[in-house]
Formats: C-alpha cells, sequence, structure tokens
C-alpha cells in the first residue's frame, strides 16, 4: 500500500464519484477550475497519440472560468522511483511530433535532454497532456495542464521537477503539488463530516508517520553479528581544479571505476581504463566532477542514493 498508485485511488478516487465535491476542491487549488465534468483513475486515451500506451495515473475533465473544456493530467509519487532507462525519440514517433515543434512546452535547448533517466518520465507524463489536447477532435479540449503530487519526504522528486521546470517554455503547461500542501489547502474549505473523515485518513496514512513508526522499529531485523561495515563514500575530484590528483587516482587504481556526474542527479559509470574520461569530446571529461572507487557497487549505491535511478555503463567500455 506504499506505492504510488494505491495513494492515487485514495486521494483522487472518492472524487471521481463526487464531482461536486471534486469542483469545491480542485477549483481551491486551481483557480480556474469552475466545474468538474467527471473523472477517471488510471486513464489511457483511446486514441493513444503517443503510441506507447501511456496513462494518466488520475484524469479530471472541467469547465474553466470561460466556459471551456479543459483537464488535469495528473502523476504521482510516493516511494516509488523514477525510471532507470532512457526513452529515445527513435521508435517513438509520438515523441518527436509533439516535442520538437514551434509551439512546443519545451525549449529547443532541452530537447536533447528530455530523454535522460532523471527527467524522462516527467517528460512522458506531459507529453501525454501536449499530445492529448493537440488530437484532431480531442474529447477533453484544448486546454491541459500536467500536475504532480509527490510526498513531502520525497526530495529527489522535488529536485527532478524544480530541473525539470527550467527545461519549459510553457511552466504554466506543467505544476508541482505537494501532498501536504495539497490536503492544507482543502482542509480550509467548509467540508462535510465525510469529507473530513477522509482527508484525516488521508493524512494519518501518509503524512503522521509517527502512528506507525513503533510498529516499524519492533519489525526491523536485528543486525547482523560480525556485519561487515557499510562501504565508505567514493572519492570525489572537482574538476577541473583537481585535474591531476583525478588523473593520478586514475594511475594508481587503473582496475577502479568512476562516476562522470553529467548533472547533480544524471551520473554515467565507467571503467578507470576508459579512454572517454581522460580525452572527451570537446574536452568535456575536465570540467565534469568525478567520484571514484575500487568498488563498482560504492559508486551504484552513490549514485541510486542521489538520482533514485541506476546509473547507465559507458557503451565503450562497458563497466
Amino acid at each position: 500500500m506504499l506505492s504510488s498508485q494505491p495513494m492515487c485511488f485514495n486521494l483522487f478516487g472518492p472524487l471521481v464519484a463526487d464531482r461536486e465535491g471534486a469542483s469545491r476542491l480542485f477549483g481551491a487549488q486551481v483557480r480556474e477550475v469552475d466545474e468538474i465534468l467527471g473523472g477517471e483513475i488510471e486513464l489511457r486515451p483511446q486514441e493513444n497519440p503517443l503510441k506507447d500506451g501511456s496513462a494518466f495515473d488520475a484524469f479530471f475533465e472541467y469547465v474553466d472560468l470561460d466556459g471551456q473544456r479543459a483537464f488535469l493530467g495528473i502523476e504521482t509519487k510516493l516511494t516509488d522511483k523514477f525510471s532507470s532507462k532512457r526513452y529515445e525519440y527513435e521508435g517513438h514517433p509520438g515523441y518527436g511530433e509533439f516535442t520538437r515543434r514551434a509551439d512546443s512546452a519545451w525549449t529547443k535547448e532541452s530537447w536533447e535532454r528530455l530523454p535522460e533517466p532523471a527527467y524522462n518520465q516527467l517528460w512522458r507524463n506531459h507529453l501525454l497532456t501536449e499530445a492529448t489536447k493537440r488530437l484532431p477532435e480531442s474529447p477533453y479540449g484544448r486546454r491541459g495542464m500536467s500536475i504532480l503530487v509527490h510526498h513531502p519526504s520525497d526530495k529527489f522528486a522535488a529536485k527532478v521537477a524544480e530541473e525539470y521546470r527550467e527545461f519549459l517554455s510553457d511552466p504554466v503547461s506543467f505544476q508541482v503539488w505537494r501532498l501536504d500542501d495539497l490536503l492544507a489547502t482543502w482542509s480550509t474549505l467548509e467540508l462535510s463530516p465525510a469529507e473530513t473523515d477522509w482527508l484525516e485518513k488521508i493524512q494519518d496514512r501518509y503524512l503522521r508517520l509517527e502512528l506507525s513508526e513503533s510498529d516499524w522499529k519492533e519489525h526491523q531485523p536485528p543486525p547482523s553479528a560480525g556485519a561487515e561495515p557499510s562501504a565508505t563514500d567514493p572519492e570525489h575530484f572537482d574538476l577541473p581544479e583537481q585535474w591531476r590528483e583525478f588523473k593520478k587516482w586514475i594511475g594508481q587504481n587503473y582496475e577502479g571505476f568512476v562516476l562522470n556526474e553529467r548533472s547533480k542527479i544524471d551520473f554515467m559509470l565507467h571503467r578507470a581504463s576508459c579512454g572517454t574520461l581522460l580525452f572527451g569530446p570537446n574536452d568535456s571529461a575536465v570540467l565534469k566532477p568525478k567520484h571514484c572507487s575500487t568498488k563498482k557497487r560504492v559508486l551504484i549505491e552513490w549514485a541510486e542514493a542521489r538520482s533514485s535511478v541506476v546509473p547507465p555503463n559507458c557503451e565503450n567500455c562497458a563497466p
């Protein structure tokens, strides 16, 4: 019950069956919502505009204050990780069709970064919104908003979303709702007893973690006798300032491994012997921080803790 989809159902499921309540609650969060027309959990548009079977976690159609039809396409994140693979334009014609266009929601400079593992799930969710509102005879209207709902403790989702917003030419088309902020907004409204009880249960299950702390501690396994200490952190080199130190480490640990930091949440794993580390294209290798260890597992776990995905392997050296 700690995955994102049950949270989505618990949070938005009751609103699917209660249009009046949904209109009040969403109207408090999105000012332009006048009336919710309907909603679904796990909606996959029949037209399948991206041709990859993508679906919204939750979807709500509404009429805005100008009387126009529009919709909210919602993605929820609780403890699930973002995708660990790249989703390339090649083989997915819908990706390029709805991204690489004059009225794109993304800046042209960002187009080649969107498939990266750190960002592509947000991109594909957002892309589904953009594609749906551009269907030739869209039954959902010509305006849509892609929304990420995440837990306040999910610092990684918040960080990725903040970086992702920098790629947008239309920031209004993508919104981030933190779960505790959303519930705080809804709690200020005049609620029915049933609505109050429902929101209290959501708070208890997902936000009041102290209620389950004793049970969690009780079910933790005892420490293993004689267990080895956890692996140490990698050695870090800020390039280009520490270029000499990094080359010295390579020379002394030629059988080791290196993480190339392409961004704060995007890494690639190399063998220390990989030529691209010392002779990168356009000297790019000397501009990126490096994280080094003689143990591959140390680097994988270190990167995964920061990016929530397993770092991809360099295709040249295949670590």
